[in-house]
């Protein structure tokens, strides 16, 4: 969400006093408080119901230390007036209690929650920035509280209804369109209509997908500096050195490997960013074919965690998801670092693991993709991923 040309998260000092000369009205992302109070029940429902209506509608900031002007009947105006500041005696306290509120309060957790105090003329302001999730309607839980509000140009209401239904019915679309884009690329590759050069007996996709913007041109390709960034931090998943050319979807990089493409890594203009190789399943002596789970898991976290720094650098923000797609898959069997095979064989032609959500860009990739990587080994007769400890923390050792 931008604000003044900038990020609501990276909005500073100068920002904030041109919204004063500026007599900057609030708007449905826009929203200024002189005060918050976290302490009492009633108080904190109350700015949890202001966030979640951000959250909900386009995301935003709510900038606290800031006193409206009055109008001729000394009425609040909603266009900021003056910095008055909000000081509180320890603000790193104050922040992590704010954050604590929030992701244990509102349902289902929201993404892009940044929470920072910016000095403007020797007055603290606080300003708290949410990204707008496009997925299932935020709630406010606290004290058995199950309300959801959105915000029109200068303040929040109770949704209705029918803005529910709606709200429901857009993540249901959104996951077909995610699923029809899989099968979409899946077949495109099979068949040779995305590029005829690409070796394709074993196949692997992964990818990272902006969160309901499937099909809206979010990335300008043609943009120079935009595409050199691209061209050049596009790293295939194997193989050290790439090429690239720009195609009918946006742009590629690619391992050739002797003329055939073994790995590539396609931006797409509406953000997708997708990795393909050929090379994450292994010959063992005696024709086992297997997929080494470790390899391909650090593979995964790394390439996801890069793909995400890319789509945040060129303005395509959180939330995500990412789709993990494996072809050729029977009698294929998982082995951990030891090469020992589990105790069966993967029965699919392929495996389609689940989903998994990257709500912001704080966002642990390990940890949100284990259950991912535990569908995987279950198919191959593991209990499940054995690069986590009993905890579900990822093992210190397992990134090596």
């Amino acid at each position: 969400m931008m604000l003044l040309n900038k990020r609501a998260r990276d909005v500073g000092a100068e920002e904030i006093e041109r919204l004063v000369s500026g007599g900057i009205a609030e708007s449905k992302t826009l929203d200024y408080k002189r005060e918050i109070r976290i302490d009492k029940d009633s108080d904190k429902k109350e700015f949890l119901y202001d966030l979640a209506a951000l959250a909900n509608t386009d995301g935003g900031v709510i900038i606290v230390g800031i006193d409206e002007r009055k109008d001729s009947q000394e009425r609040s105006s909603s266009v900021a007036g003056e910095v008055v500041g909000f000081k509180i005696e320890n603000e790193e306290q104050f922040k992590q209690r704010v954050e604590d509120l929030v992701y244990s309060s509102i349902e289902p957790r929201v993404g892009g929650l940044h929470v920072r105090f910016v000095e403007v003329g020797q007055k603290q302001v606080l300003l708290i920035a949410v990204e707008r999730f496009v997925g299932l309607p935020h709630m406010v839980t606290l004290g058995k509280t199950n309300k959801f509000y959105r915000r029109n140009s200068a303040s929040k209401y109770l949704m209705d209804v029918y803005e529910l239904n709606e709200a429901f019915a857009q993540n249901a679309r959104f996951k077909d369109a995610v699923t029809s884009f899989r099968n979409q690329r899946i077949e495109q590759v099979s068949t040779g209509q995305y590029h005829p050069g690409i070796e394709k007996k074993t196949s692997f996709f992964m990818q990272v997908i902006p969160f309901g913007r499937i099909g809206r041109p979010l990335v300008e390709i043609s943009d120079h500096t935009v595409a050199e960034y691209l061209r050049t931090n596009m790293k295939p998943m194997f193989g050290s050195g790439w090429s690239h050319r720009f195609n009918l979807d946006g742009l590629m990089t690619y391992y050739p490997g002797s003329g055939v493409v073994h790995d590539y890594v396609q931006a797409f203009r509406d953000g997708v960013i997708e990795f393909y190789t050929s090379q994450m399943h292994f010959s063992k002596e005696g024709g086992d074919v297997v997929i080494h789970g470790r390899v391909l898991e650090n593979k995964c976290i790394k390439s996801a965690t890069d793909a995400i720094k890319l789509l945040g650098h060129t303005g395509v923000e959180a939330p995500y998801v990412i789709l993990i797609s494996i072809l050729h898959t029977r009698s294929v069997a998982v082995v951990d670092d030891r090469w020992r095979l589990g105790e069966g064989r993967i029965f699919a032609e392929r495996v389609l693991l689940p989903e998994v959500l990257i709500g912001d860009s704080s966002t642990d990739v390990s940890q949100a993709m284990k259950s991912s990587f535990d569908v995987l080994w279950q198919a191959s007769g593991y209990q499940g991923s054995p690069c986590y400890g009993s905890d579900g923390k990822r093992l210190e050792d397992a990134n090596s």
